[in-house]
């Protein structure tokens, strides 16, 4: 399996350079906060999913995702996955056991994580302390 992060704000590789629009045709709303974060995953068995990040309206963590490719599919979503009030944007990547990890910096300004374990993402996010970012 090849995984491709992206931080906010870098260039989103050929693949899944239509999410933002796919996302803005099919009616999510992702605000005006900074660009989001993409994380895509890619497999010889599977087509590659992309999973999108951002900071929404509310502050909360929102996410969409579908495949990486929008010719293939549309994004699902929007879903509010809470651990808010984020005060970065947040920045995304998945692992070879499709585990989902997003870091941002927190209101307080510390680094704060979110993770998907596989089965559902974990309840309430983990400050990493190392105060402001």
């Amino acid at each position: 399996m090849i995984l491709e992060a992206l931080i906010p704000g870098a260039d989103l590789p050929a693949a899944a350079t239509g999410i933002g629009q796919a996302a803005a045709d099919e009616g999510i709303d992702m605000g005006t906060t900074a660009q989001p974060a993409v994380a895509i995953t890619r497999s010889p068995q599977s087509s590659a999913q992309a999973y999108v990040f951002w900071r929404g309206a509310n502050g909360n963590l929102m996410e969409a995702q579908g495949h990486a490719d929008p010719k293939h599919g549309s994004l699902s979503g929007p879903y509010d996955r809470g651990y808010g009030v984020l005060g970065s944007a947040p920045a995304a990547g998945v692992d070879g056991s499709g585990h989902t990890y997003v870091y941002w910096e927190g209101a307080d300004g510390n680094l704060w994580e979110g993770y998907y374990n596989g089965a559902g993402w974990v309840s309430s996010p983990v400050s990493h302390g190392f105060g402001y970012m």
